[in-house]
């Protein structure tokens, strides 16, 4: 059970990065993980530098490269990028990687917006435990630290680097989504028809270049 808590986790935690499928039975393996790592590599360390930048105030969102808007939120390239290259070259292939792609932030931004109005938007002490009790399972195991380390190794990055880029820029997503979906499930109310959520190209030349 152990196990299969862990590789349930990782899906969760992994699943805006990687976008991998796979299971307890279907393990691909360290070398699987190493060269999704690679086809990430640039694509996550620009992204987080422009976070990182942001947050630290020298670079103005004014001076970001948008791709996309959605409900009047705008969607850098280099986040965009992130997923759009993980359906591209993860483990699991998409017919409409871009489609897809745009998907996954309308998914996001609806469900930023739900746990805003019913007052369950994860706190970020919430996030950090979360990352944190991951980080914990993956130790625990050899399988775990096996994963994580050659996924590091892949990305040009160190695991604590690799665990904060995630705390910063992926668990609130999924921890948002979790929480969500919980509530939606616990209330009977229906998931988002993402199709009627309407987006903007703001970079029409990039987008179609994809």
């Amino acid at each position: 059970m152990k196990r299969k808590s862990i590789l349930i986790k990782m899906i969760l935690l992994l699943s805006t990065s990687l976008a991998v499928a796979f299971s307890i039975n279907y393990f691909k393996g360290q070398d699987e993980f190493k060269k999704l790592g690679e086809g990430k590599s640039e694509a996550i360390k620009e992204y987080y530098e422009e976070v990182k930048s942001i947050n630290k105030g020298t670079k103005s969102l004014r001076d970001v490269d948008y791709i996309i808007e959605i409900q009047d939120n705008k969607i850098s390239k280099k986040e965009f990028m992130v997923r759009y290259i993980s359906r591209v070259n993860g483990l699991t292939k998409y017919t409409n990687p871009k489609e897809d792609t745009v998907n996954s932030f309308k998914q996001d931004i609806w469900d930023r917006k739900f746990a805003t109005e019913y007052g369950i938007l994860p706190t970020q002490e919430e996030i950090e435990e979360y990352t944190l009790d991951v980080k914990k399972e993956y130790e625990s195991t050899e399988e775990g630290k096996a994963l994580i380390k050659s996924y590091t190794e892949g990305l040009g990055m160190t695991e604590d680097e690799y665990w904060e880029y995630n705390k910063l820029c992926e668990a609130p997503y999924v921890v948002t989504h979790s929480k969500v979906e919980k509530y939606l499930e616990e209330n009977g109310i229906p998931l988002p028809d993402l199709e009627l959520i309407e987006f903007t190209i703001l970079d029409k030349e990039y987008f179609e270049s994809l």
